[in-house]
């Protein structure tokens, strides 16, 4: 029984978070064919910065979930319900202050990531049309550990897969038969992520757990919470994310263009190894936290 129920909550998190790495790997496959490594090493450079996102995420989706189990597993609904409203609706408020502020300052956040020379431009297009979808960026990662979390680890899964073939589709046509380059790979990547939330709202329009979408007011002392429990996910994130920051700028520096391309073939591959991991951390924490 308690094997039946650990596969049935660590399978899925762990298909779901492989599928989702395959948003890069796919990623840099259509830009390294439609555009060249000067495209791959543009996305190379702005991937840190999207691996911050989702550490960002991290922080109310898994502290914010957590805290949602253990009020669940104390027979107190109307707390988790809370706690989750209140999660997603302060996602939603920093994912559109990221919006607006990486939308006006693509060129310079781009150099700040190491982007110089003639990858200046190509990777502030990539960043400038990514960074506008950052609420479904956070939304997506946040909704399906949620409705995980609220007894549906497939539907969780499923949603992730969508999300990840609307990608891979999207990708094929906007980079190739529309030739938008890496801004059509960035919308495209940008519009999985929407499919992804949009299939999670399944779980609360079928009404298939406690969790409810409506109106919260956020309390202080509720996101202090929230905020604790989700931190050492969040800097062990945040940390792969600097790590490569810190690649990036060395390579760039030493070896330049092709380095930072080779580079981000490797991280490819790695990530499809980092995120199968995450997903058995991300599968238990439903079980560990309401027991």
């Amino acid at each position: 029984m308690i094997l039946r129920r650990f596969a049935r909550y660590v399978v899925p998190s762990v298909v779901g978070s492989v599928v989702t790495s395959l948003y890069l790997v796919f990623d840099g496959v259509f830009i390294a064919r439609g555009v060249g490594e000067t495209g791959v090493a543009a996305v190379t450079l702005v991937l840190p910065l999207t691996m911050a996102f989702v550490a960002m995420s991290m922080v109310f989706s898994v502290g914010g979930a957590s805290l949602v189990s253990i009020s669940l597993g104390s027979d107190d609904p109307d707390r988790a319900v809370n706690i989750f409203r209140q999660s997603v609706c302060t996602l939603m408020i920093i994912g559109a202050l990221f919006s607006l502020v990486g939308a006006a300052f693509a060129g310079d956040i781009a150099s700040a990531l190491g982007a110089t020379g003639r990858l200046r431009l190509p990777a502030a297009e990539y960043m400038r049309y990514y960074i506008v979808f950052t609420v479904p960026v956070l939304l997506a990662m946040a909704l399906s550990t949620f409705i995980r979390h609220d007894g549906s680890p497939r539907l969780s899964m499923r949603s992730m897969l969508w999300g990840a073939i609307t990608n891979i589709l999207l990708d094929y046509l906007f980079v190739f038969p529309l030739k938008m380059g890496l801004k059509g790979a960035a919308i495209a990547t940008g519009l999985g992520q929407l499919v992804t939330v949009l299939a999670c709202m399944r779980h609360f329009i079928e009404h298939r757990g406690v969790l409810t979408i409506g109106g919260v007011r956020i309390r202080a002392r509720d996101v202090k919470e929230i905020v604790l429990l989700g931190t050492p996910s969040f800097l062990a994130e945040v940390s792969y994310s600097v790590l490569m920051y810190m690649h990036n700028i060395e390579i760039a520096c030493r070896i330049g263009e092709i380095g930072v391309t080779s580079y981000g073939v490797v991280n490819y591959i790695n990530n499809l190894a980092y995120m199968a991991l995450l997903g058995i951390c991300q599968g238990i924490q439903p079980l560990m936290s309401y027991y």
